[in-house]
């Protein structure tokens, strides 16, 4: 059974503890399925300054008793950064934030979602809806690449 959780807009103070979230879920979740460069890589693409700059878009987080314990971003027809508490995956959380923006862009007229996901997260936006458009790779240097999964769906 899971949990009961809250969504509301991100705020400005939330920034810091949504780096945080993302930094732990990254160092969780994606050990094993990314290499170490790749994991720098994400790390240093969510930094404080990339969350801020989402904030005019539509920006959520949950609250699991008070604690956040997810995040997402929708911003010119792109959802973005989305994160759950490593210990509270698996309840849906992820699932409602996402299905909360699409909610929103279709109240907004927008036509087509569009996102990259990560190996760990393409299995859920296929459940949703979202469609493979292309499977890409990030070079990283020194001969190491970051996977991800172009994604889209027609609203």
């Amino acid at each position: 059974m899971s949990a009961p959780f809250d969504i509301r807009p991100m705020i400005e103070s939330d920034v810091p503890a949504v780096r945080s979230l993302v930094v732990r879920t990254v160092r969780t979740s994606y050990h094993g399925v990314y290499s170490p460069a790749a994991i720098d890589f994400f790390l240093r693409y969510h930094e404080l300054d990339a969350i801020r700059r989402d904030l005019p878009g539509v920006c959520l987080i949950a609250l699991a008793d008070g604690k956040l314990v997810g995040t997402a971003a929708l911003v010119d027809g792109e959802i973005r950064r989305v994160f759950v508490e490593p210990s509270f995956q698996g309840r849906g959380i992820g699932r409602k934030l996402v299905a909360t923006l699409i909610e929103r862009a279709r109240a907004d007229g927008v036509p087509r979602l569009r996102l990259d996901a990560s190996l760990v997260s393409r299995r859920m936006y296929r459940r949703m809806g979202f469609v493979l458009v292309a499977e890409r790779v990030h070079d990283l240097g020194g001969g190491e690449v970051l996977p991800y999964h172009e994604m889209v769906l027609d609203l």
